[in-house]
């Protein structure tokens, strides 16, 4: 005859809790202005965990997330007005992370520089698949 005894002890993580204080905690790290693509967010959790003394578990988890941070276009008409292409480019580009390069219609073509006055530009963002 033989006795088994087996003791097994588990800890569950409620995931929506998780994502929530994940969500939470990456929005306060993002700079000023910029808003997080929420379902651009992937968590990874960290192999192995650490039981704790007052019974709870403590474990890391990695978060990677996209963040845009929003254009202002009358911010970006004052900005370049009276530009050259060329150095509207340059401002656009140290000022924005862009992921292309700004494109200008002018008309007419015969000026050297982008209208002087702010209110003659307009401003299209295209913020891809937002």
């Amino acid at each position: 005859n033989m006795t088994l005894r087996l003791g097994a002890s588990g800890s569950a993580v409620d995931e929506a809790t998780l994502r929530d204080l994940l969500i939470s905690q990456v929005q306060t790290a993002l700079p000023e202005r910029s808003q997080l693509i929420v379902n651009s967010m992937t968590v990874q959790r960290v192999p192995g965990a650490e039981g704790q003394i007052d019974s709870s578990v403590r474990f890391t988890v990695t978060v990677n997330a996209e963040y845009l941070v929003p254009i202002d276009p009358s911010q970006v008409s004052a900005m370049i007005a009276g530009k050259s292409e060329e150095e509207a480019i340059q401002l656009l580009q140290t000022n924005w992370k862009l992921a292309a390069t700004p494109e200008f219609y002018r008309d007419p073509t015969f000026f050297g520089v982008l209208p002087s006055l702010p209110s003659r530009i307009q401003v299209r963002v295209d913020y891809g698949n937002e």
